[in-house]
This record gives C-alpha cells, sequence and structure tokens, in this order.
C-alpha cells in the first residue's frame, strides 16, 4: 500500500471513529462506558496528577478530566484535551519508536504533607502535623511548561513536579510557626495561621496552583489511595480491552 492510499484509509479509520464516538449517549458521573473505561470511584485522595506512561499502539481518546501529553518519537510535544481521538501511526515499521502518551489530571489532586519538628516562636515544640493541599494544572500557558517536564523526565514528572511542592509548603509552615507563639497558634489554630498568605499558590515553576489546603487530624492521614489518571480506549478500536490496557 503507498503513502496516499495509506494516508486516505487512516483518515477515514479517524473519522469513522469520531462519528461512532459522537453517536453513543452521554452517562452520568461514576457510570462505566462499554469499553470499562471510567475511572474507579474517586477516594478520599481523589485522582493521582500522572497515569502510566504507554505507547500509542490502539485508538484512544483524553478521557474527561485529563490531558494526554504526547512525546514523539523525534522528540516533539503535543498536549491533547479531552475527547481527542489519538491516532496511532498506521504502517509503522517492527521495531520503529512509537509515540509515548501519559495522561495527567486537571482536576483538583491532594498531596499529604507531614511535618515533624516544628518549634513555635517562644521555644515550644509543636505537635507533628498533616497538611492536605489541594493541587491543579495551571492551564494559563496551555500546558507547555508541563509538556516540557514530560519531555525532559518522561515517566518520573510527577515526583519531579510534587518533590518541590514538598520542599515549598514543609518551609512554610516552619517559618509561619517558628513566627508565632504557642499561645497565638492554640488559640488561632494553624489552619488560620497559614491562611495569611504563607503557603505559596504558584508551585513547581507555575506549572501547578495551590487551590487551598486542610489541616488533618492525626488519625485522617495516610489511610487512603488515590485513583490514576488513564486513557480510554475508542470502542471501534479495543471493544473488550480493560481500563489502563496499554
Amino acid at each position: 500500500m503507498d503513502d496516499s492510499r495509506a494516508a486516505v484509509l487512516l483518515r477515514w479509520w479517524a473519522a469513522l471513529a469520531q462519528r461512532r464516538a459522537a453517536r453513543q449517549p452521554e452517562r452520568a458521573a461514576g457510570v462505566p462506558s462499554a469499553t470499562g473505561a471510567s475511572p474507579e470511584p474517586p477516594q478520599p485522595l481523589g485522582t493521582r496528577l500522572t497515569g502510566t506512561m504507554v505507547r500509542l499502539t490502539r485508538l484512544s481518546v483524553v478521557a474527561a478530566g485529563t490531558v494526554a501529553v504526547l512525546v514523539e518519537p523525534d522528540g516533539s510535544t503535543q498536549v491533547r484535551r479531552p475527547d481527542a481521538l489519538l491516532v496511532p501511526r498506521l504502517l509503522a515499521r517492527s521495531g520503529a519508536p512509537l509515540t509515548q502518551v501519559l495522561p495527567v489530571s486537571t482536576e483538583p489532586v491532594h498531596l499529604d504533607v507531614t511535618l515533624t519538628g516544628l518549634v513555635s516562636f517562644d521555644g515550644y515544640p509543636v505537635d507533628p502535623v498533616t497538611l492536605r493541599l489541594r493541587l491543579q494544572l495551571d492551564e494559563g500557558d496551555d500546558f507547555v511548561g508541563l509538556a516540557a517536564l514530560v519531555l525532559a523526565h518522561g515517566r518520573a514528572v510527577e515526583a519531579q513536579l510534587l518533590d518541590p511542592v514538598q520542599h515549598a509548603c514543609a518551609t512554610a509552615v516552619r517559618r509561619a510557626v517558628a513566627l508565632n507563639r504557642l499561645a497565638d497558634l492554640q488559640r488561632l489554630g494553624l489552619g488560620q495561621v497559614l491562611a495569611d498568605r504563607w503557603l505559596p499558590t504558584s508551585l513547581s515553576g507555575g506549572v501547578l496552583l495551590l487551590r487551598g489546603f486542610d489541616v488533618l487530624e492525626a488519625d485522617e492521614a495516610g489511610h487512603d489511595e488515590p485513583t490514576v489518571p488513564v486513557l480510554g480506549h475508542h470502542p471501534v478500536a479495543s471493544p473488550t480491552v480493560p481500563a489502563g490496557t496499554p
């Protein structure tokens, strides 16, 4: 098959898939599709920031609440938004490098940061505390910064984004506690003290935004697991493939 006929076939295949997707009735949140592509109901920690980086080997759609970062074999990147159809190369040579895809959540995600060894302004030790941060991708740059990080770090990008968040917020909390007397911390509560502009609102080089936080009791943290963002496989290509299968 020559290149022109392959291109025509590919366009027909993609158009057919899009028409069939458009005819599918919408479903309520949490109700699985016929392909099982819906994520599990969110746990208390919500959704993880990134899913698994996979090779694009079949038709897929970008799930609601996520963007897909595509890393091409030539090192270029694309960011595709929800409901976009991802089409693999139809005539890739055996052994040729394939496009890599990483789903990233655009919904608020949660990160627990536990701090110990806090000392108040007047020298009193403060009990360990856990903050549950609500973070969200900043869409202000059309995810250019996110795409650059995915290109540089691949599947390790989640740690590259979240580790600086933990460091920045831990530093801010220690400063806030160190500049307040124990009596004031007890009277106001740490949440109210931190609400006074102590925590940074833009994090990880501007890729993430801090949308809010909660101060957790000792028995509230560490017992829940987040769900993982996944691509939804298109029913035209894979009617029986479970969600998340590369």
